[in-house]
């Protein structure tokens, strides 16, 4: 059973422990992992309540926005009380997160997967996202994240959830790369929807 937290200092101990266990990861790293990768181990010691919760705090609340930045709500997935990843959720989309990032982001960290925790943080976070008054979800998988790819279509099933295809393909993807796009809406137990735009819906479901 996993739950979503505020980001807190009480979960100081295990967090840097996933610092150090991602430092370690050899071969290509997922830009979400390397983000938790490239933090300083002696600035998390010494001042981890300034270096990572208050930003994070900060930007829930709109405070010290970069410009094109949104205000986004992170939660850290916590499991016995053990930091093993974050999910994200933001407040609105620009043009260019509609396009390209999304409503949602997450990362589970290596030794805790396919076990269940994303799809159920998945879940969660739009449960939450419901309580934002948020009508309509976006997550953007690229066609290469079979982690991703896999994790929602398992949620798909285990939520019963109606799929739509729209083959129509994105006229200028990122970095060379197709994306999958879903569309997470109307967040009743027996309402939601979930539209999945770009190619290969069937052969996904076939192959998974």
């Amino acid at each position: 059973m996993i739950e979503l937290a505020i980001p807190s200092i009480k979960y100081k101990e295990t967090f840097i422990n996933a610092v150090k266990d991602l430092k370690k990861l050899e071969g290509f790293i997922s830009p979400s992992v390397q983000q938790f990768a490239d933090y300083d181990l002696i600035e998390l010691e010494n001042n981890f309540q300034d270096y990572i919760v208050k930003p994070l705090i900060d930007t829930m609340n709109g405070i010290n926005l970069p410009e094109g930045f949104v205000p986004s709500t992170d939660f850290w997935i916590i499991k016995d009380n053990v930091f093993v990843g974050r999910i994200g959720i933001r407040h609105r989309l620009t043009d260019f997160l509609e396009k390209y990032v999304g409503h949602i982001g997450y990362m589970v960290i290596p030794s805790y997967r396919k076990q269940g925790i994303a799809s159920e943080a998945l879940r969660l976070i739009l449960e939450e996202a419901s309580k934002m008054n948020i009508k309509e979800a976006l997550l953007i998988c690229e066609e290469d994240n079979d982690v991703s790819k896999h994790m929602i279509v398992h949620f798909l099933s285990k939520e019963a959830l109606h799929i739509v295809q729209n083959s129509e393909k994105s006229k200028n993807p990122p970095l060379n790369k197709s994306k999958f796009h879903f569309h997470i809406c109307g967040f009743g137990i027996n309402q939601r929807m979930i539209y999945f735009q770009k190619m290969r819906l069937l052969q996904l479901q076939t192959h998974l």
